[in-house]
């Protein structure tokens, strides 16, 4: 199949053009935080855009941690975070470049109930700001009644829905 991207054939850019496309185009939300740990949470989002070829923008970063309530740990490593921080800090990385798509893999897994929600709604908030088209693959049966579309996959990869 092909995937295009705002006109762009995604699927024909090879290498450093490809992770250049990706860093500015689309959104990353790890199931697990991957971030380097002996830095920042500032620091994370600014290695975010150096590396997708964006300058660096301390503001926008302090911004976006303030809008999801983590700029008081702006300075913090990722793991003196908790689970709903660093969470929190995933979803800023994945907007720090105002990507058009972003897509989320089991963003609530490690929630509980009260965190699920509110990480969902928050996903969504964000994303709807930045006017960015969110993707979550999960198999958290606790989100369906908040999503505006469900796409079922069975054993033998079709889809319902």
């Amino acid at each position: 199949g092909e995937i295009m991207i705002d006109q762009t054939p995604f699927h024909q850019l090879r290498g450093r053009k490809m992770d250049l496309f990706r860093g500015q185009n689309i959104g990353l939300v790890f199931q697990k935080t991957h971030f380097v740990k002996s830095i920042s949470t500032l620091e994370n989002l600014l290695l975010t855009q150096s590396l997708s070829g964006e300058k660096q923008d301390k503001k926008t970063a302090l911004s976006l941690l303030e809008k999801l309530s983590i700029s008081h740990k702006a300075n913090d490593k990722p793991f003196e975070l908790s689970i709903g921080e660093q969470q929190r800090l995933a979803i800023a990385r994945a907007l720090i470049n105002k990507p058009g798509i972003i897509l989320a893999d089991e963003p609530s897994s490690a929630l509980d109930d009260e965190n699920c929600f509110k990480m969902i709604a928050l996903l969504q908030h964000v994303a709807s700001e930045h006017k960015s088209n969110l993707l979550i693959v999960t198999h958290d049966s606790r989100i369906k009644h908040m999503v505006d579309k469900k796409i079922y996959l069975n054993d033998q990869f079709e889809v319902k829905g």
